[in-house]
């Protein structure tokens, strides 16, 4: 296509859009050729990356299974099967309270 003074607006705009089109085509072309001979880009995560990741992962199954325990204890409460164990309760509180203690014993607040 000629571009001269004489050419509109619209035959300008199409003009531009064919150029803008075959650079989109010509980048594509690249990237794919760069990906092709393993030049494409690549991620490499760090150590503590892959550890957030896991752990992602681990509280999505522990909701899972948590929400199957929660259903679980609800049927016992309607039936009237559901146990306390008393002993494990106190134990848990016990072990609960001296973690506690310990994380409030490193975080000194009077400093």
């Amino acid at each position: 296509m000629k571009v001269s003074q004489n050419n509109s607006p619209i035959q300008m705009d199409a003009y531009l859009k064919q150029i803008q089109q075959n650079r989109m085509r010509q980048q594509e072309m690249e990237s794919a050729d760069a990906v092709q001979r393993g030049g494409g880009d690549k991620v490499q995560l760090s150590s503590r990356a892959k550890e957030i990741q896991q752990a992602v992962n681990g509280l999505t199954q522990t909701e899972e299974m948590r929400d199957e325990k929660v259903r679980q204890v609800k049927m016992d409460v309607a039936q009237g099967t559901y146990k306390v164990n008393a002993g494990k309760v106190a134990t848990d509180m016990l072990r609960e309270a001296f973690e506690n203690n310990r994380v409030l014993k490193k975080i000194d607040t009077r400093a």
